[in-house]
């Protein structure tokens, strides 16, 4: 395969903190180019619980996209697996000093990434 170019992202407002401009310059343009890849593992996921995604209500839709990233640990640690492993060294570097906060930013981008693609 092929290596990928991050895709490159404007945004009008400039980042004010050091983790701001990480979630921009960084993890943004990883899920830009892992999108399809990540929204196909949500769908896989919820087949493989019988759920089918189509039939539910979009608050529900919500809910589970939401409860699935925050609550189910292994596939929780296997999206942001997909965006870590996307990290240069400096990066790397960078997000375990911030690893909580970046993680949280991760899942709340990828909750509403899915949630308006399903």
């Amino acid at each position: 395969m092929k290596d990928q170019e991050r895709p490159e992202i404007v945004l009008e407002k400039t980042a004010d903190s050091e983790i701001e401009k990480f979630q921009n310059q960084v993890l943004r343009p990883i899920l830009k180019l892992q999108n399809d890849l990540l929204i196909s593992f949500f769908k896989h996921q919820a087949t493989d619980k019988k759920i089918i995604l189509e039939k539910l209500e979009p608050e529900k839709r919500k809910e589970l996209v939401r409860n699935t990233l925050q609550k189910d640990m292994n596939f929780r640690s296997l999206i942001l697996g997909m965006i870590c492993g996307h990290f240069s060294e400096t990066e790397s570097e960078l997000y375990f000093q911030h690893k909580a906060e970046i993680n949280r930013r991760i899942v709340t981008m990828m909750i509403e990434r899915i949630c308006s693609q399903l």
